[in-house]
């Protein structure tokens, strides 16, 4: 008992750096640069950074555009220009601690998180953190059209509609992710079981499969029964069986 009261504080500590970083992702010093409807505050990014950023964004809005049939209202995007601090934004101070060099864009409700494309991790490079962006965006287009969607759908539309390859160039070798990926909300457990290869074939599938409309349904609250008219379980063994044969394809 005497070391689990040890624990008490540092939990609290935590969980209140976690939901202060909810509340405010600004950083003292930011500026703000607007382009059309898009608000991003950064410290000290050059002007063709931000227009690349402004790009991303742009292609991204008219993708979930036409895909949602819809606009979006403004959005608030808050650039880091170091690795160590942009992780504590939305997990506080555990977020120094771990290593996490492929986690560079994260979104808290409808505002994206990003490293600045010119700070490197080992895992990035400029152009990839700049193809995180509209994934990022398309997280918000979520939260605001389908704030129960579970993990799994949600990277998957946002691999699908902007940096995925809907499984076209998925290597043999590559573990297949398990089915509890469907259910998890854990997104190191997705990262870890190959998510970020797979997800976008999944949205391709069901697209293929069982169409548009009973996606859309799917996104309210991961229902496969009521949305595809079949079990969580079958419709993830089609899934491998439909993406095996596109591979071998």
């Amino acid at each position: 008992m005497q070391g689990m009261k040890l624990w008490y504080p540092a939990l609290f500590l935590s969980l209140f750096v976690l939901v202060s970083c909810m509340f405010n992702p600004a950083l003292p010093g930011m500026q703000v640069a607007q382009f059309d409807h898009f608000f991003i505050y950064h410290v000290d990014e050059g002007e063709q950074t931000l227009k690349d950023i402004a790009a991303e964004l742009e292609q991204a809005e008219k993708a979930a555009g036409y895909f949602f049939g819809t606009s979006f209202p403004s959005t608030e995007v808050y650039i880091y220009p170091d690795h160590g601090v942009f992780k504590t934004r939305k997990y506080g101070i555990v977020g120094k601690l771990l290593s996490l060099d492929w986690y560079i864009g994260d979104n808290i409700g409808a505002n994206v998180l990003l490293l600045s494309p010119d700070h490197l991790t080992k895992a990035h490079s400029r152009r990839s953190i700049l193809g995180a962006v509209g994934h990022e965006f398309i997280h918000t287009v979520m939260y605001r059209l389908y704030p129960h969607c579970p993990l799994w759908l949600n990277e998957g539309v946002a691999l699908y509609l902007t940096n995925g390859s809907h499984g076209a160039g998925i290597h043999q070798s590559m573990e297949f992710p398990p089915e509890h990926i469907l259910v998890s909300n854990n997104p190191l457990y997705f990262a870890n079981h190959n998510g970020y290869s797979f997800a976008d074939s999944f949205i391709a599938y069901i697209l293929d499969m069982y169409g548009k409309d009973a996606l859309l349904k799917l996104f309210e609250r991961g229902d496969y029964i009521a949305a595809l008219g079949a079990d969580r379980g079958t419709v993830y063994r089609g899934w491998k069986a439909w993406l095996s044969g596109k591979s071998r394809g």
